[in-house]
């Protein structure tokens, strides 16, 4: 489809945060970078932005030095038909249209692009943990069923990821899982598909995913049942397959003050000393994208957890990959972070949701 250009241009000037808006206002994933007369410069997709964070650029930072220059374009006179081959063949979802004097003139993208209609993915929640760091709060109820907003946590979860246009889903239970059985049913009173996984014993993060082998012809979702967040879960899927990755984690930026003064040395002489610096990590979000096939890594008996699992996909030399989040997020762990999250529900999760 040929698209009007209204609202999904920026200038080389903009910042990566102003980018940032652009893309997230629309339903495409991707800004186009003119200049002032309108002369076609590159484009800064969502893909482009999560990469440069991971690199460590900054949000008021231009888009000049990560914009894509050299981005494949075609002329006026490319008819659509050909262009939907070209996009295939590339593996891409966007393909400006420039006049031979360099102007943007359009832009096409899929007819049915990974941003329209019901997905093919299944999402995995794994809502079986005990939630001890949150008690006396589960004493009688299962972690994701705790009220955040009015709603359950899993009930978040399960709105946001259908709101992406995934249907199916499935639940891995353990600790209280009737309550959330008794909630969710088979998912019809929600739009859904829901299916749950029963843990009968303690089988690690992603010990219960060994029930799920050649589960789909898809690439999965799996997320903890345990975390809010704003994710964009087609970002996070075309970043996946554009990546041409075998597993993708979500990662987190995490700053850490550190409260003494760092000092830096060569054997015993100082070079230097930094008064309570900031040290800025990148941790483990909860959220990650499988294959279907990596699932036959998971041993077919045992405790085995996420970190295994990757630990193992990287022995195995599979493509692993970051996707780090900029979106609200919050791991919902201990009693602090429910307290957060009750207070940050209102900002973050809009009553039209």
């Amino acid at each position: 489809m040929l698209l009007d250009l209204k609202n999904l241009c920026v200038s080389e000037a903009s910042t990566i945060q102003d980018t940032i808006s652009i893309i997230d206002s629309g339903a495409y994933q991707i800004a186009l970078v003119i200049d002032s007369e309108n002369n076609f410069i590159g484009t800064v997709t969502d893909g482009d932005i999560r990469r440069a964070i991971l690199r460590g650029h900054k949000l008021r930072e231009t888009i000049s030095s990560i914009a894509h220059k050299n981005a494949l374009t075609v002329n006026e006179n490319y008819n659509i038909e050909n262009a939907l081959s070209l996009m295939r063949r590339k593996k891409i979802h966007h393909l400006p249209i420039v006049s031979q004097n360099k102007k943007l003139i359009g832009l096409h993208t899929e007819e049915t692009s990974i941003f329209d209609g019901e997905l093919p993915n299944v999402a995995i929640i794994m809502a079986g943990g005990l939630g001890e760091r949150l008690r006396p709060l589960t004493d009688g109820i299962p972690k994701p069923m705790l009220p955040i907003g009015g709603k359950p946590i899993l009930e978040i979860i399960v709105n946001s990821l259908k709101g992406y246009g995934i249907k199916q889903i499935i639940i891995s239970l353990n600790y209280l899982g009737d309550q959330i059985k008794e909630h969710f049913g088979d998912g019809s009173n929600f739009g859904l598909q829901i299916e749950y996984l029963n843990e009968t014993e303690r089988s690690g993060t992603a010990g219960s995913l060994r029930e799920l082998r050649n589960y789909g012809a898809s690439p999965s979702i799996i997320i903890n049942g345990d975390v809010l967040t704003r994710v964009n879960f087609r970002a996070l899927l075309h970043y996946h397959e554009q990546s041409r990755s075998d597993a993708t984690m979500c990662v987190r930026e995490h700053s850490v003050q550190i409260p003494y003064g760092v000092v830096t040395m060569k054997k015993n002489h100082i070079n230097g000393i930094e008064e309570k610096p900031e040290s800025k990590i990148f941790i483990n979000s909860g959220i990650y994208v499988l294959n279907p096939q990596i699932l036959n890594l998971v041993p077919d008996a045992g405790i085995f957890d996420m970190p295994d699992l990757f630990r193992t996909l990287k022995e195995s030399n599979k493509t692993v990959i970051a996707f780090p989040i900029r979106e609200y997020w919050r791991d919902i762990g201990r009693i602090e972070d429910y307290q957060k999250a009750n207070r940050e529900f209102s900002a973050n999760f809009p009553s039209d949701d």
